[in-house]
């Protein structure tokens, strides 16, 4: 801005604050005249203590039976927030399909028949699954397979009298 521009507005703020020491203009008698304005903007407003706090008949006999019943709606729009508004419907209903058919197929029995009859010992022997098998599931597949008659009593019976360990039994394996 050229000086020509501030000089005529710098002479308009000098003039408008030149009686005013802050800047801030107050009419003249403004105090005098402020008791009078306000007592008849207020006139109207006087009423009695009795008109103001006064209270509907049976108020507070009704009150709590109001209270109540507000409380029992409030919670009963409270008890589903999701199953009322539709757009989590589709989620909710998809998410609990999958639920429900992992469920199914995760547990339930297969049965998938199995044809042992024309496996042969050489079979068993040429196939590599018999290396990765563990000794103790071939001892408890052994276990449940062998009849428990007297016979197995006695061959128990032998191997304590005789101090034999079953880690002696599987190292010779």
């Amino acid at each position: 801005m050229n000086k020509q521009e501030i000089d005529p507005i710098e002479q308009n703020i000098r003039k408008l604050t030149s009686n005013q020491p802050n800047g801030f203009y107050i009419p003249v008698d403004y105090f005098d005249q402020l008791h009078t304005d306000l007592m008849t903007k207020t006139t109207g407003l006087e009423k009695s203590a009795e008109e103001v706090f006064s209270v509907p008949a049976d108020y507070f006999e009704t009150l709590p039976s109001q209270i109540n019943e507000s409380v029992i709606q409030q919670a009963l729009k409270i008890k589903f927030p999701f199953f009322s508004k539709p757009k989590y419907l589709i989620p909710i209903g998809l998410t609990m399909a999958l639920i429900v058919t992992t469920c199914y197929f995760s547990f339930r029995n297969k049965n998938i028949p199995s044809d042992t009859s024309n496996v042969t010992v050489e079979d068993i022997r040429n196939c590599g699954y018999l290396l990765d098998l563990d000794e103790q599931v071939i001892m408890d597949v052994l276990v449940k397979q062998s009849p428990s008659t007297n016979q197995s009593a006695d061959i128990e019976q032998y191997l304590l009298d005789n101090h034999i360990d079953i880690s002696q039994l599987s190292s010779e394996l």
